[in-house]
Order: C-alpha cells, then structure tokens, then sequence
C-alpha cells in the first residue's frame, strides 16, 4: 500500500494566494524558499495549503482557482474534536482577508480545544438573530393589521370603521413601529397619554380596546410572556368617558340655522355639486330616521318600498333587519336623489367597443367613487357648523332624534312607553326582550308611523323644506281633527286631556 504524501506546511502571503494556480498543486517548500509544485490530479477537485504560521489554519483551493483571478480560495480552520477532526469555513479570499482568517482561526480553535464545535455555535447564532428579526417583523401595527384582516368575515360595517379609525390614530405614534416584544406597561402608558392629548379620552379607550382584543388573539407561539395590558392595569385605569349630549335644538335659532345650511347644499349646482347635494340629503333623512350613520350610509335604492311604504336597514348593529315608516317629505327626498343617480355622470360613463356603457349605482347615497357609498359627510357638517356655530357630528343625529321621538311618545311621564323609542330606535335586544319579537312588521309600522310623521315635520318645518311636506288639513276638518286626536294617543296626559274636555 502506498503511503499518502506529507504535505509540508507553508507560510500564506497575499502574494502566494494570488499566483496559486489548481493545475499545480503546491505540495510543499525547497530549502531555497522555492515552491514544490506537481499536476493536480485528474480526479481531484480540491486541496490543501496547510498554514506554518498557525497551525490549524488552511486554505482550500478549488477549481476556480487561477492566477490573478481572485477566486476559488477558502480558508479554513481545523483540528480533532471528540476523536474526529472538525472543519470550520472562515470565509473566501480575498473577501475575508488572510489577516482576519488567521484571526478567526485562532478563536474558532480555541472554541475547538474548549470541547465546542464552531459550527454549532455559528447555527444557534444565526437562529438568535433569525428569531431576532422575525420578532422584529411581528410589530404592534403589524399584530392590529392581521388581526383586522383575520376578523374582517366576522365584523360589522361600523366595527371595520372603527378599527381603520384605530390604525390611523394609532399609527403616528412609536408604539406602533415597536416589536411586540419590547412593549411593556411604560410604553402602553405613553401611547395612551399621547392619544388622550391628540384624539381624546374616547378615542384613547377605543384603541386600547381594540388592540387587548388583537392581543388577545395572538398565537400562543407568538405571544410575549408577559401581557403589557394585564400589567398596565396593575397601576392604571382608563380614562372615564364623559357622555356626549349634543343635540339639535329644532326650536331654536341656531338648530334651525344649522339645518337651514344643510338643507341648501341641495340646490348645489353642477356635477361638481353633486357630492353636496347626495350629502345634504344623507343628513336630513339620517336626522329623520334616527339612523346609525353606517346603516344609513349603506342603505340600498332596493330596500326602499315606495309602495308600501317603508324602508330596511339590513347588516344592523343587532343583525337584526330594522323596519321603519316611509314619510311624504322623506318620499320625496328620496324618489328625487334616486332619479339623480341614474344619471350617468361623467365617472359613470364608460367606453366600450360597443359604445357608452353607463353605471348605475345601487347605494341610495353613491360615492363619488364608482362603485362605493359615502361613508362621512364632513364637508355638508362642517359647512353647517360654520353658518351656525353649531358643532354636530352624525351621532347627534341619532340622539337629536332620540330627543324629540321620546317627547312625543312619553310627553312629561317618565314612566312612559319607553319600548316605543327603543323600538324607533331598533336598539331592542330581541333575545332578551320576546315582547319585542312577537311585533310583525305592519304592526310595527303602523305604531311608529305617527311618530316619524311628526318628527319629519318638525325637522322639515325647521330646515325650511316645508314645500316638500303635504299641505295640512283644515283644523274644522272632522278627519283632520280625528288623526290629531291619534296622534296624541300614546300620550296618556295628552288623553287625559282630551276626554277632561269632552267631558
């Protein structure tokens, strides 16, 4: 058997790794400092240059390798580990330089001679730092986002809105860019403190709401031992939130300077004006239906019944369909904004090979996005707050209604038909309340009709769109007398009164 070749050590230079060349194997060094060099092997694909200066340290040569190429050339470092050698990579030359190699040798043969395996060691770093960034990557915002998507089939239209308003509040402060895991109670307080300086108590409660409930959701291999929230509660309350209780006051000149604005962006002219006009129209029906904005916002030109009188609110805060009374100024509203939206404006016209193919929208209230309802009249609100110096946001709408709908049915007795208003309302919790649910719908129409009546000619009157209201009967007239006398009859003073005159 032949004995392998000793491979003599030699001292690496920048110099002899530059001129190296694969076809010739440097084998070993002449007492006269020359090189002793023979044929690589055919079947070869690599060898060695054993370091004199440290030993342990080698460099590789592969079949890239060529003069003046800069290329094909590792380093290594090397030495038994448990009975069987172990080899490190420290880098190609001349990326890594033969200084930095030499360097890197010596630490990872120290690692070897200390009973470590760099290489183990080189792995479990790489882990550290690849569990690092993705740590890093699985920030606040990020967690809120996926969960907002995660939730979407399940959430309600206005739950939607909410969250959009949450990133948009939230992502202008540093929490949102943060790691989850370097979120503590500190940094969820100074958050919290940044959003009650910049939104308000009430927008500072809702995101932190809604990003415990995100967090609460997090896979259990995702979420950081500690609970940031469950500690921030240790030592912090959230803010009380003080109820808003702006209303429209209809009787009083401002109320009807606000209403008044409002009802004139309806003469806006032009395909410019259109947004006003669909905006203005929105408000005046919001008000007289006592509406939440986003059910309004989303009602169809198909859930309108103009012949049986009557309009559904589907997708409803307590998923339950809501029923209620078409009245004549609302009719009219109505059957003139849905003739409007038939006309093609110049967004809804759209060329085809066969011609003009016009869009027609399906939203009682259409965007001026082709496709898409209006989701907030700032504009129509803000000009109205201007022209009266009153400041009202589509809520007050909603309690504006509220306000008058509970005068009329309940007059001074507290003790009155409060179901009557939840009912107008739709905030009837129908699992709770089976009298609720034994209500059909004409029946229920035919209760609250009196009362939308009266409230859409209070508005009407007040907004001055008393053109759009049929003309009032006669006093003297028997009929006109005898549903004056219905409609105070769920008034019990007001009955009262009545049978006290007749006698």
């Amino acid at each position: 058997m032949t004995k392998p070749r000793e491979i003599m050590p030699i001292p690496l230079t920048d110099k002899l790794l530059n001129d190296v060349d694969f076809q010739k194997r440097v084998v070993g060094i002449s007492p006269n400092g020359t090189l002793k060099i023979e044929p690589t092997p055919e079947k070869m694909t690599d060898w060695f240059i054993r370091d004199a200066v440290q030993p342990g340290f080698a460099a590789r040569i592969t079949g890239k390798a060529a003069p003046g190429k800069g290329e094909g050339i590792q380093f290594y470092a090397q030495r038994k580990l448990a009975g069987r050698p172990c080899k490190f990579k420290l880098g190609d030359w001349p990326n890594t330089s033969l200084k930095k190699a030499r360097e890197a040798a010596v630490k990872a043969l120290g690692l070897m001679a200390n009973g470590h395996d760099p290489n183990l060691e080189k792995k479990k770093a790489v882990a550290e730092v690849i569990e690092h960034r993705s740590k890093n990557k699985l920030t606040f915002g990020f967690v809120l986002a996926r969960d907002a998507i995660n939730r979407a089939d399940a959430d309600a239209e206005k739950t939607k809105l909410d969250r959009a308003d949450v990133a948009k509040w939230m992502g202008d402060i540093i929490i949102w860019r943060m790691s989850i895991h370097d979120i503590n109670a500190e940094v969820l307080q100074a958050a919290i403190e940044a959003l009650r300086e910049k939104r308000g108590d009430a927008s500072a409660v809702k995101c932190w709401r809604y990003a415990r409930a995100a967090w609460n959701r997090l896979p259990s291999g995702e979420a950081p031992v500690i609970d940031p929230f469950s500690e921030w509660q240790k030592s912090h309350t959230l803010p009380a939130i003080k109820r808003r209780q702006t209303a429209i006051p209809t009787d009083e000149k401002e109320g009807k300077d606000w209403l008044k604005a409002v009802a004139e962006l309806r003469k806006s002219s032009g395909s410019r004006g259109f947004p006003s006009r669909v905006m203005a129209d929105y408000i005046i029906l919001v008000l007289c239906w006592g509406a939440r904005r986003g059910e309004a916002a989303r009602l169809k030109i198909d859930d309108v019944d103009f012949e049986r009188e009557f309009v559904i609110f589907r997708d409803t805060k307590n998923k339950r369909d809501h029923v209620f009374p078409l009245t004549p100024g609302c009719v009219a509203i109505l059957k003139n904004r849905i003739a409007e939206n038939q006309t093609p404006r110049g967004r809804d016209v759209r060329k085809t090979l066969k011609g003009e193919e016009h869009y027609v929208p399906e939203w009682v209230f259409p965007s001026v996005k082709r496709g898409k309802h209006l989701v907030e009249p700032r504009s129509a609100l803000g000009a109205a707050t201007t022209a009266s110096g009153l400041k009202i946001d589509m809520h007050d709408l909603r309690r504006t209604f509220a306000g008058e709908v509970a005068v009329d049915v309940m007059g001074g007795d507290v003790r009155g038909d409060f179901g009557l208003v939840k009912l107008a309302l739709n905030h009837a919790d129908m699992a709770h309340d089976v009298t609720q649910g034994y209500i059909m719908i004409k029946a229920k129409l035919k209760m609250l009709r009196s009362i939308y009546e009266a409230h859409e000619r209070r508005i009407f009157n007040a907004a001055g769109l008393h053109d759009l209201l049929p003309k009032e009967k006669d006093a003297n007239d028997l009929e006109a007398l005898i549903a004056a006398i219905k409609q105070q009859a769920s008034d019990p003073t007001a009955m009262a009164a009545i049978k006290a005159a007749l006698g």
